[in-house]
C-alpha cells in the first residue's frame, strides 16, 4: 500500500502499476473502497494488456484518512484530482463505479486535458446537476432574448426613462437610464411602485407590477399561457398556436423559438405605444421624471418623482 500526502497533511491510499497510455484510474463508489471486485478485476485487466492502472480510497474510506462522516462530494472530487495531478502522466481513462462515476465526470469538468475517456458502471452521476440544466432552459424558453431587449430599449429610450433590474447572472443593457446589479426584489419593487410602466418577461415582477396596480407588457411567448399566471389588466404578449402553451422543460423548444420570432420588437413597441395610459400619463411626465433624476442623486431610490 502506498500514500500520497495532501494539502491538508491527510493520507490518500492508492495502489499503481505501471504499463502503457492510455492510464486507467478507477473511482470507487459511496461506502465503498478499491480492494472490491471491480477495481481487482478491471486491474486484472490492465496487467493481461499492459496498462498504466491506478485505484485509491477517498479519505474517510478504505485505508485513507479520516472518518467517513466527516466528508462530502467537494472533498472527495478533489482527492480524485489529487491523485490524477501527482500520479499520473497523459491522459487518463476514468472509470466510475455509482458515485465514482459523479466524481469521474466532476473531475473531467476540472481537468479536461487529462482525460482519454469516461466509463460509468451503475453510474450514480449528479442528478441535481441535470435538474439545474432543465430549470435553466426552461427559463430560457420562457425568456425574449438578450438581443430583442436591447432592440426594444434602443426603440422606446427616447420615450421613457428606463430602469433595469439586473439579476446577477443577467446581462446589463447599456442604453438604459439606469441598472444596478445589487437591486434585491425589495428594492427593485419599492422602485416599480414610482414607475408608470413595467416591461419584461412572465415572472415575479410581473405580479409585483399587479400588486402595484401598475400597467405592464408582458412577454409570454408560447411556453405558458396568461390565463394562469396574469393579469386581465396587462398587455400579455401569448403566442397564439396549436402548440401552445408547451410547457417544454430541459431542452431548448423549437416552439418557443417560432413564439420569440412571432412577437417581435416592431410589435412589442406598438403594444406600449398603443396602450391607452401611454398618451394620457407618461409622455406628459417624461421631462419632469428625467429633470427630477438628473439633479444631482447619485442613487435611484433619492430621485424624486412627481
Amino acid at each position: 500500500m502506498s500514500y500520497i500526502i495532501n494539502k491538508l497533511n491527510q493520507k490518500i491510499a492508492y495502489k499503481y502499476i505501471k504499463g502503457c497510455s492510455p492510464g486507467i484510474v478507477f473511482v470507487h463508489g459511496l461506502n465503498s473502497d478499491m480492494q472490491g471486485l471491480k477495481a481487482k478485476s478491471i486491474e486484472k485487466y490492465a496487467k493481461k494488456n499492459k496498462l498504466r492502472f491506478l485505484r485509491f480510497d477517498c479519505r474517510g474510506h478504505g485505508q485513507s484518512f479520516g472518518r467517513f462522516e466527516d466528508f462530502v462530494i467537494s472533498d472527495w472530487k478533489q482527492d480524485l484530482l489529487d491523485v490524477i495531478d501527482k500520479l499520473t502522466k497523459g491522459p487518463q481513462i476514468l472509470i466510475g463505479s455509482s458515485m465514482g462515476a459523479w466524481l469521474m465526470i466532476l473531475a473531467a469538468n476540472a481537468r479536461p486535458k487529462k482525460i482519454a475517456g469516461l466509463i460509468g458502471l451503475s453510474a450514480a452521476a449528479d442528478f441535481g446537476y441535470s435538474l439545474h440544466k432543465s430549470l435553466s432552459l426552461k427559463n430560457k424558453n420562457k425568456d425574449w432574448g438578450v438581443s430583442n431587449w436591447k432592440q426594444l430599449v434602443t426603440k422606446i429610450n427616447n420615450d421613457f426613462l428606463i430602469i433595469q433590474s439586473v439579476h446577477e447572472t443577467s446581462k446589463k443593457i447599456e442604453e438604459v437610464f439606469y441598472s444596478n446589479k445589487k437591486f434585491n426584489f425589495r428594492i427593485a419593487c419599492a422602485i416599480l411602485d414610482r414607475c408608470d410602466l413595467f416591461v419584461g418577461p412572465e415572472g415575479g415582477f410581473g405580479h409585483a407590477a399587479a400588486a402595484l396596480n401598475k400597467k405592464a407588457v408582458i412577454y409570454y411567448g408560447g411556453w405558458i399561457h396568461p390565463r394562469l399566471t396574469g393579469y386581465n389588466f396587462h398587455e400579455n404578449l401569448y403566442f397564439d398556436h396549436p402548440k401552445s402553451p408547451c410547457g417544454a422543460r430541459g431542452y431548448l423548444c423549437d416552439h418557443c423559438e417560432e413564439a420569440r420570432q412571432s412577437i417581435n420588437v416592431d410589435f412589442f413597441e406598438d403594444k406600449i405605444k398603443t396602450a391607452n395610459f401611454f398618451f394620457n400619463r407618461v409622455l406628459p411626465r417624461i421631462d419632469t421624471h428625467y429633470n427630477s433624476a438628473i439633479s444631482g442623486s447619485k442613487y435611484i431610490m433619492d430621485f424624486k418623482f412627481s
